[in-house]
Parts: C-alpha cells; sequence; structure tokens
C-alpha cells in the first residue's frame, strides 16, 4: 500500500520537481500539490495525506500554526518541516507545532525519502544538522547567550516580533492579538531590552536569523 503525501510549497517547479522524484517510489503517491500555505488545514482534511511536506519558509506563512492547525484537523497526519533556519528556537516551536520531522532545503532527496519512511513508523526524523543544532549548546559564549535570552522571552513576545518583523504597525499588532497599542509599544521597549537590541531594525535582523518570520533579508 503506497505512502499517501501532501506538498506545500509557494514555488511551482519545487511542487512538480520534488513530486516528480517521490511518485518514482513505488511505495509512495503524492495526493495533492498546495502552493498557499493558509490553505493547509482544510486541504489536509480533505486529501487525508498519511504525510505532509510543508516548506515552513512561505513568506507571510506561519507555519507553527498551520501545522498545529493541520494536525489537530487529522492526528493521524506526519508532518515533515523544510526549513533554512537551523536555529534550535526554530526548531523548538517546529516540533512544538506538531511536526514528525524536519530537514534543511540543501538536504537531499535521498534524505527526505528517508524521512518519509522514518515518520510513518511513528518515529521522529531530524537530519543530522539540525541535530547538531539542537545538541551543542555551549559551542560558544554568543550560543549562550542567545539561548539564555529565548528562555526569558514569553510566547506572546516571539509573536509581537514575528509580527513587527513582517512590518504590522503597533495597531494591527494589537487588532491580532487583542491587547492595547499602548500594551503592544511596552512590550516591543521590553522585547529589545530583553535582547540587548537598539530598534526595529535589529529586531527584524534578530527575527529572520532566528527563523521566528518568513521574511527574507
Amino acid at each position: 500500500m503506497s505512502i499517501t503525501i501532501a506538498l506545500i510549497d509557494d514555488q511551482q517547479l519545487f511542487l512538480e520537481g520534488i513530486s516528480a522524484l517521490l511518485q518514482q517510489q513505488g511505495d509512495m503517491e503524492v495526493v495533492a500539490k498546495i502552493s498557499d500555505g493558509e490553505n493547509i488545514p482544510a486541504l489536509v482534511a480533505q486529501y487525508s495525506p498519511q504525510v505532509m511536506i510543508v516548506n515552513a519558509d512561505i513568506v507571510n506563512f506561519n507555519a507553527a500554526d498551520g501545522i498545529s492547525q493541520a494536525v489537530q484537523r487529522n492526528a493521524g497526519v506526519k508532518v515533515i518541516a523544510l526549513t533554512m533556519h537551523n536555529t534550535r528556537h526554530f526548531v523548538r516551536e517546529m516540533f512544538k507545532a506538531g511536526v514528525a520531522g524536519m530537514l534543511l532545503k540543501q538536504n537531499s532527496v535521498t534524505e527526505l525519502i528517508e524521512a518519509i519512511r522514518t515518520v510513518t513508523k511513528n518515529q521522529v526524523y531530524l537530519s543530522r544538522q539540525l541535530a547538531s543544532v539542537m545538541v551543542d549548546r555551549k559551542s560558544n559564549e554568543s550560543s549562550r547567550q542567545t539561548h539564555r535570552d529565548e528562555q526569558e522571552l514569553t510566547e506572546r513576545e516571539y509573536e509581537v516580533i514575528r509580527l513587527l518583523a513582517e512590518g504590522k504597525s503597533s495597531k494591527e499588532i494589537a487588532r491580532h492579538i487583542t491587547m492595547s497599542v499602548q500594551t503592544v509599544d511596552a512590550c516591543r521597549r521590553e522585547i529589545l531590552k530583553k535582547l540587548k537590541l537598539d530598534g526595529l531594525a535589529q529586531l527584524v535582523k534578530y527575527a529572520i536569523r532566528e527563523g521566528l518570520t518568513g521574511v527574507e533579508c
């Protein structure tokens, strides 16, 4: 029986290329190719794939929310996230959202196929590079400071950082997460203080570096 797979990416060439390669496997069938991340939950419910492969870096797409909603809609789906971001915080957020596997985009198709077969056995798959990031907590003083900073931030503060990095105004953020504009501004000042950053430009760079947003430099 074939492993049914849904692909989610905003690049049509990726969808067609990966689909063709996976279809060559005797035990795999691509049942959906989705270019709009916002429709992930509904489409997963429609096609009920065993495995969902998601580009977690789709611009202006909150991968953690989309994956979480998809998993809630179909508890049996195994999600594999592909990303360019090799930071501990991003990996933790993806697994918290419900992924069963993660690879970097520079990994090979052979490794992706291995990941698919691994997660369908109810096992977790993490590429070697990402696994190294997770275990190497003491490589240098900078990484230790980053880890301390991450622990100090709340989930609400991470959400504010993401929205700021995506160009949202204080008023838009307040409407999105249901708080006053004054509270948003106070939250931004507290974030800058915790991260020892000088302003919005540095905060945006931090968000991109840590994989908190799909926005690219």
